[in-house]
């Protein structure tokens, strides 16, 4: 299964390597993505959260995966219930870490065509808090890295000429004080010179 998953990441990311940025995949409370602080109490309910592929113009894929940071799942806490993807070309599970499913971890996005406008909605996570559950510890998070088997060991973004570009990610803060609000633009890639190198060998 896996082995079929990488080769259809390649059909969608199929793209010649170069070394830029375009963009960032961010987490935001609200479809006008002005906000990624979320607040989660005893009181439960459902959260929404949208991902967006900001600053996105002339690109037309993308592929990263979500990292959860002290959000726990159970009977009285906080679940996944549901991811609506806005395309219809998607690859893989955005979520590696427990509680949600890291079988085939990474998320590969085709958007179609050329894209024309400075920001691109992916999809909405929706999350099910139940009343009376235990908070989630001050400054969780839920952060956009890099698929854990991507080639690059970068958030991956493929631009109008078919290259392979490296974008950004966002923390999203969940419960956030002072010391940890949410906006900080992760860098665009954790690889080394040898990886992307060892790509051509």
């Amino acid at each position: 299964m896996k082995r079929v998953l990488l080769l259809a990441f390649g059909i969608v990311l199929g793209a010649g390597l170069v070394f830029g940025q375009v963009g960032y995949i961010g987490l935001f409370t609200d479809i006008a993505h002005t906000s990624c602080n979320m607040y989660i109490t005893a009181a439960g309910g459902v959260k929404r959260i949208y991902v967006y592929h900001m600053m996105a113009r002339e690109t037309t894929a993308c592929r990263f995966a979500i990292k959860t940071t002290g959000l726990v799942g159970g009977q009285e806490e906080c679940d996944l219930t549901g991811i609506t993807y806005y395309f219809t070309l998607v690859l893989g599970d955005p979520f590696f870490e427990p509680p949600y499913d890291d079988d085939n971890a990474g998320v590969a996005f085709a958007y179609g065509s050329c894209n024309t406008t400075g920001a691109i909605y992916l999809m909405r996570i929706t999350l099910t808090c139940a009343v009376g559950m235990t908070p989630p510890p001050a400054c969780s998070s839920l952060e956009t890295v890099p698929a854990p088997d991507a080639p690059t060991g970068t958030i991956e973004v493929v631009d109008c000429e078919d290259r392979m570009l490296f974008g950004g990610g966002l923390r999203f803060a969940i419960n956030p004080n002072p010391t940890c609000a949410c906006g900080d633009v992760l860098p665009a890639h954790e690889s080394t010179w040898g990886k992307v190198k060892a790509l051509y060998n």
